[in-house]
This record gives C-alpha cells, structure tokens and sequence, in this order.
C-alpha cells in the first residue's frame, strides 16, 4: 500500500505533467491567425513535406491526447482510493512502477501478461485469415 506522502508525490507528478500536455496540445491546435501563415508556407514548400509534417503533427498531438487520458483516469483511480491497485489482479503497483510509470493501472506480472496475450493476437490474426 502506497503511504501519503508517496501518493502525494506521485499527485503532484501527474498533474505537472497534465500540465505541460495541455500546454503542448494547445500549442498544437490550429489557430485563426495560423491560417495566412499556414497558406504562405504551402506555396513554398513541397506539398509532400507538408503532408509529412501534418501527419507527424497528428500522431504527437493523438499520442498527446491518450496520455492525458490516462492522466484522468489515473486521477479518477485516486478520487476512488484505487489508484496503486492492479486493476487485473487487485494486488499492489509498486511505488517505483508508479515513478518510472505514475498512470499504470496494472501490476508488472499483470502487465507483461496483457501484452503477451495481445501480441497472441495480433500475430495470430494475421496467420488465421492466411490459412482460412
């Protein structure tokens, strides 16, 4: 069980970083004012380079966006004094998953199993629509 002061920290470390994912995902979002500068830099850059670069914009402002849902829910965990217990197994998260990982939802053994049961089928999906 995490005491208070480990819970406090790794509170604190969550919500530093909602903070600088919501100030990277509004720097991402598209601004009125960007529109001319937008229209300026397409008739001088190749129209490839822009789709390139938009489409590098949206992974980093999706993958921007999941981890601020994690956030939420981790923080939804801790409203309900779930936060630190393995969603899976109920078993403790140790506080040092916690630091290196503050929205884990499962302990290291229930996590390992989760991805090895999705690589399963991921690679068997694959193989069963070539043998059908």
């Amino acid at each position: 069980m995490l005491s208070s002061m480990q819970l406090n920290t790794l509170g604190r470390r969550l919500e530093l970083r909602a903070a600088q994912l919501a100030l990277r995902i509004g720097a991402a979002l598209p601004h009125d004012e960007d529109d001319a500068d937008a229209d300026e830099m397409s008739d001088r850059e190749d129209a490839a380079d822009d789709q390139a670069r938009a489409t590098v914009d949206d992974a980093r402002l999706e993958r921007d966006l999941a981890e601020l849902r994690e956030i939420r829910l981790a923080r939804s965990r801790a409203a309900d004094e779930r936060y630190g217990r393995c969603i899976a197994c109920g078993g403790g998260i140790t506080f040092e998953r916690l630091l290196a990982q503050p929205t884990a939802s499962r302990c290291v053994r229930c996590q390992n199993e989760a991805e090895r049961d999705a690589g399963k089928a991921a690679g068997a999906s694959p193989r069963a629509a070539t043998r059908a």
